[in-house]
């Protein structure tokens, strides 16, 4: 979770991960937050710069999780069922945008 603060105008003029009076609780995903830190000179915020990286490296744990369970080192049902939730979620998201392929999930008692 990140807070946020708007200007008179309603739009996000900062982002703290720390809670600061006039901010606003706000999830990391919220559009108006991504937008915010994709237009936004971040390069002398340290704040800013550690929340966008965090925002790509989910993609790294992504692929990394797609390449264990592709190797046969881990199944999808080794994870807990609100993981599984939002892995199948994330692929399924990913595979309408790119129509690419990735995790599956397999009941081992059903193979």
């Amino acid at each position: 979770m990140i807070y946020i603060k708007r200007d008179k105008d309603g739009k996000i003029c900062e982002i703290s991960q720390k809670k600061k009076q006039g901010y606003e609780l706000s999830i990391v995903t919220n559009p108006e937050v991504m937008e915010f830190i994709n237009n936004k000179d971040i390069s002398n915020n340290d704040e800013l710069r550690l929340l966008k990286s965090d925002l790509a490296f989910i993609r790294v744990l992504e692929d990394l999780i797609d390449v264990l369970i592709k190797k046969n080192i881990v199944t999808i049902t080794d994870f807990p069922e609100p993981v599984i939730k939002k892995l199948l979620e994330r692929q399924s998201i990913r595979n309408r945008i790119l129509g690419s392929s990735g995790m599956e999930f397999y009941d081992d008692e059903n193979e």
